[in-house]
């Protein structure tokens, strides 16, 4: 059965009765011959949403179950189906939707469009952002708009404070949500002179909230000696934070795509990822700069061929070496 993307958007954003609701309904869930409302426990459900198949009696529980779960209602069309399951109807869904990729492939290859790097094209509040973490020796990146990671990312500069306030992602490795997926946090807008250890001390100390105690237990145990954060760079490499640094220190010097994202693990697991100096950083990014631009002159110099389509993914928009003295 599908189940929706679990991404808390914040530190104790539901507190200990919503993580009693969530457990519980989680449970729930997984029982496929509970036929009630999973919101308010109700025996006679109404409902059924495309997306995760939870069952609801009426339009304010459904509406729960969408924030409770981060929960679109949109079904999604790529699931995994079992052949015993597998009809008729199943199998014009699937044509359609291979119809459908089939006229978005053609599209793209009739538009000849580039991606525009100007930045007149962007908001003055972006241009500030870009410019202000450039002054910091940060590389900020954009990708296109409409792309998910584009369309979640609140960092800002504020002028009064004269500070970035960035949207910081942890991954927990040692934390694994009901549909055995490694559970995400994302912390908004935490001012550039925070330090590391304070944004993730909730998570390492222990609290009142016996659940909140539970899910972190194995970070709590360890303490902060015993964890490693890691600063996810590009291709999958990382670099090794120091927790008594504040989040523009650990930033500076590093290309970033849109915001952040740190991984939080044990120090024992370090060995398990590509971790690379401060020294290699540097290096490292040239490296792929020069490839992804490689990349992207390929792909410009063949377009003009009919049957040329795109192989690489999205290349985020680095306006980094257009400023100058410009705000």
């Amino acid at each position: 059965m599908n189940q929706c993307d679990q991404k808390v958007e914040c530190f104790g954003l539901f507190g200990a009765k919503g993580e009693a609701l969530r457990n519980q309904s989680n449970q729930i869930l997984i029982d496929e011959n509970f036929g009630g409302c999973i919101i308010c426990g109700n025996r006679v459900s109404k409902y059924k949403c495309p997306a995760c198949e939870a069952k609801t009696c009426s339009l304010n529980c459904c509406k729960d179950h969408k924030i409770e779960f981060s929960c679109d209602g949109v079904r999604n069309r790529i699931s995994f189906k079992r052949m015993v399951d597998y009809d008729q109807s199943q199998f014009l869904d699937d044509y359609f939707f291979l119809e459908d990729a089939e006229r978005t492939i053609d599209s793209l290859r009739r538009d000849k469009r580039q991606i525009v790097k100007s930045l007149d094209t962007l908001p003055p509040w972006l241009k500030k952002l870009i410019y202000e973490a450039k002054m910091r020796r940060i590389r900020l990146k954009l990708l296109p708009a409409g792309f998910k990671r584009r369309l979640n990312n609140k960092t800002t500069y504020m002028y009064a404070e004269k500070m970035i306030f960035w949207d910081l992602e942890w991954v927990l490795t040692h934390c694994v949500g009901v549909n055995s997926e490694t559970i995400t946090v994302i912390n908004r807008r935490v001012p550039e002179n925070t330090m590391v250890s304070k944004v993730i001390e909730n998570i390492v100390k222990p609290n009142s909230d016996e659940e909140w105690n539970k899910k972190y237990s194995m970070y709590q145990s360890a303490g902060f000696k015993g964890i490693c954060v890691l600063l996810e760079l590009q291709c999958k490499k990382y670099c090794e934070v120091d927790l008594s640094s504040t989040i523009s220190e650990v930033l500076s010097g590093k290309t970033i795509i849109e915001y952040p994202t740190f991984l939080i693990t044990l120090k024992d697991n370090k060995h398990s990822f590509d971790v690379i100096d401060e020294d290699s950083v540097v290096t490292v990014e040239n490296e792929i700069r020069e490839n992804a631009y490689k990349k992207l002159k390929t792909f410009e110099q063949n377009s003009c061929t009919e049957d040329q389509s795109r192989p690489y993914g999205p290349l985020p928009v680095d306006y980094y070496d257009n400023f100058n003295s410009r705000k």
